[in-house]
């Protein structure tokens, strides 16, 4: 399977370029419209995905790019990655990328400044009915 994080906005450009290794960054982009682009390099406004090359590098990128903000773990079949990094890059309606007609794709999103949670952590588990045991908790299996 391919594993991707995918950081969705709100982090300065020094939080991807600082990630360990075992990662490679598909894409970075910052959110600031054209017209506020001279303040690129001082505002927290980048989003982007990484490739997880190395499992161990899951959690420390996982981790970086969740302060404040929304992360989320993709992982599906190798030969949709293109696709699904094509959805990422298009304007957000659904989290999901076009993954859920995968019976093996599993994901994980945590928004970290969540307003309207009492923790201020909000968390959307998805996963199809063919995705491997190992990355699914037992406690979500039905």
């Amino acid at each position: 399977m391919t594993c991707l994080v995918f950081g969705m906005g709100a982090q300065p450009r020094r939080v991807f370029r600082s990630l360990e290794p075992g990662l490679s960054v598909l894409f970075l982009r910052s959110l600031l419209p054209g017209a506020l682009a001279f303040l690129r390099p001082v505002v927290a406004s980048y989003e982007g995905a990484v490739r997880i090359d190395d499992a161990a590098a899951i959690k420390p990128a996982f981790s970086a790019l969740m302060d404040r903000s929304m992360v989320g773990l993709y992982c599906f079949d190798p030969s949709r990655e293109q696709q699904v990094i094509g959805e990422m890059k298009r304007p957000r309606g659904q989290f999901d990328f076009g993954l859920t007609d995968d019976p093996s794709y599993f994901f994980y999103v945590v928004d970290a400044d969540n307003a309207e949670s009492k923790t201020g952590i909000h968390e959307i588990v998805s996963f199809g009915k063919s995705t491997p045991d190992s990355l699914v908790p037992p406690r979500l299996r039905v």
